[in-house]
């Protein structure tokens, strides 16, 4: 019950066809393709072009972390996968005239997600939240409606077994109040059990130095442009992704940080159309003046 059900229930239709377990390890490679493609997505909707894109996705796919625990039975980089995805969604949102199957592909696709890991269930309160503020009720309805045929046969079953239909939920609600009764030997995050400037050291292990800094760089793009739609979903996935794991839930492992890749490396693929432009610029310069003196010579 501890474990999130949706990658085993996946996991275990491999076994059907092939009880040795080899197609299960081929769907484990296929979630880590599928991984670089959403990032993929997400680097062309921020606005990168396709090479921008196809280069920094391959980024992705190819993190140490990715690599590391992309091939075993592990949840971070399906869940990962699924929450870009949840984001590629919402940057189609327009709540003027929301479409009821959009809505109802997003209720379930969080659904999803909150089932490859408990801890994104806080996606239900962020989008039901964005919609109340929009005054949009009846896409909410759709919203919520696809999440709970997602969610509540798995909580039926915890019912079911134990009584308690959060009784997967409860090690993580738990693990917050006993770091506050403990600090230091409860399980979230405390400056004795993990330095906060611990979370520095393994950026290499998720992305090199190159890729953090053109992700500034495009962070610096979209508010120049003044993208505040992006800027919103990027923030709501991701912020409080990035709190849980870190002070509720601070193991101290890039692993639980994964989500960062795909959202950086979509980020690093719509400023590096920029450092393309100056690299084409530098090794062919075309100097303002060029225009005017063919119009002199022609004349």
């Amino acid at each position: 019950i501890f474990r999130p059900p949706l990658l085993p229930v996946l996991l275990s239709t491999t076994l059907v066809f092939d009880e040795g377990g080899s197609l299960s390890l081929i769907l484990m490679r296929c979630i880590v393709l599928l991984f670089g493609l959403q990032t993929y997505i997400l680097g062309k909707k921020l606005g990168a072009s396709t090479i921008a894109a196809t280069i920094l996705s391959a980024a992705a796919i190819t993190s140490p972390t990715v690599i590391d625990w992309g091939a075993r039975y592990y949840h971070g980089v399906f869940a990962a996968m699924l929450a870009t995805m949840v984001m590629n969604l919402l940057l189609n949102i327009d709540w003027k005239k929301c479409s009821p199957i959009l809505m109802l592909f997003i209720g379930f696709s969080s659904g999803g997600v909150a089932l490859a890991r408990y801890s994104f269930s806080y996606l239900l309160g962020v989008i039901g939240f964005s919609g109340l503020m929009a005054k949009r009720i009846q896409p909410m309805i759709w919203f919520i409606l696809a999440w709970s045929v997602a969610v509540l046969p798995f909580m039926l079953n915890d019912w079911n077994e134990t009584g308690d239909l959060l009784a997967s939920l409860r090690p993580q609600i738990d693990a917050p109040v006993d770091r506050a009764l403990d600090p230091v030997k409860g399980v979230g995050w405390s400056a004795e059990h993990f330095p906060i400037l611990g979370y520095l050291d393994i950026r290499l292990d998720l992305l090199s130095d190159g890729v953090w800094f053109l992700g500034l760089g495009g962070i610096g793009l979209l508010l120049r442009d003044k993208k505040w739609n992006e800027l919103a979903v990027l923030s709501a996935i991701a912020i409080p992704h990035i709190l849980i794991y870190s002070l509720l839930l601070g193991y101290g492992e890039e692993r639980y940080m994964l989500l960062l890749v795909p959202l950086w490396c979509a980020l690093a693929a719509l400023y590096f159309d920029s450092v393309l432009q100056w690299a084409s610029q530098l090794i062919n310069p075309q100097p303002k003046s060029l225009e005017g003196s063919s119009k002199r010579n022609s004349r």
